[in-house]
């Protein structure tokens, strides 16, 4: 599980597992791959009088072994002489193609508002501040720096890790996983078929998350939680 999933885990449960959320790259992301080094040439270009000796790195997948249940593709890595490194999110919004940014904030979707100082910045409820704080914790990285490419203007906001909001999500994405996935993965827990309660005697053992009948309950290890089925 990569991280734009944690702002979705967070306010959901086992229950309402979705359906796969695409089966082929929309035109929206389509727009964001294509034009995904340009920005991140414009980003070096307007950081490189900032920071001595810029460089980002190309990153995959990284894994921690501390949180086994997600990973993290940010889309580089920054060093420079003067700070330590962070990671680079880069986002190319296609609603923003023909439009300001200034135009965009006030659109509720959008991933930017203006505070009331008059600072653009990300949202903290936004999905993408969910990725890059998880993108930060997997690569053990104390910054990253957002950007919002446009065909006409460049978004950047450095943004620290945050500890408090990073542990908050990733609790509930172990919740998730424990209570969803794994049941679902070992036991068919939300979409296999089960026998109504009428359908076998109560004098019946059933100790499967399928709910069959056991025929020897000698051979099965029962859990006595009373969250267990």
């Amino acid at each position: 599980m990569q991280a734009p999933d944690l702002k979705w885990i967070c306010p959901h449960c086992w229950r309402r597992v979705p359906r796969p959320l695409m089966s082929c790259i929309s035109h929206r992301s389509r727009w964001g791959l294509v034009n995904e080094d340009t920005a991140r040439e414009s980003y070096l270009m307007a950081m490189q009088d900032l920071h001595a000796d810029l460089n980002v790195a190309a990153s995959g997948l990284i894994i921690n072994p501390e949180l086994p249940w997600i990973g993290a593709s940010p889309d580089g890595v920054v060093t420079c002489a003067c700070h330590e490194p962070g990671v680079l999110e880069i986002k190319c919004p296609f609603i923003a193609k023909d439009r300001t940014l200034n135009e965009c904030v006030k659109d509720s979707r959008f991933c930017l508002t203006v505070t009331e100082e008059g600072v653009m910045s990300l949202k903290l409820d936004h999905s993408y501040m969910y990725q890059v704080q998880a993108q930060m914790r997997v690569a053990e990285l104390a910054y990253c720096d957002f950007v919002v490419w446009t065909p006409q203007e460049l978004f950047i906001q450095r943004i620290p890790f945050d500890d408090l909001f990073f542990d908050e999500a990733y609790l509930k994405v172990v919740n998730f996983i424990r209570t969803g996935i794994l049941p679902e993965l070992l036991g068919k827990w939300s979409t296999v078929p089960r026998l109504s309660a009428t359908a076998t005697s109560e004098k019946t053992p059933v100790g499967c998350y399928c709910g069959k009948p056991v025929d020897n309950a000698d051979n099965i290890l029962s859990c006595t939680s009373e969250q267990c089925r």
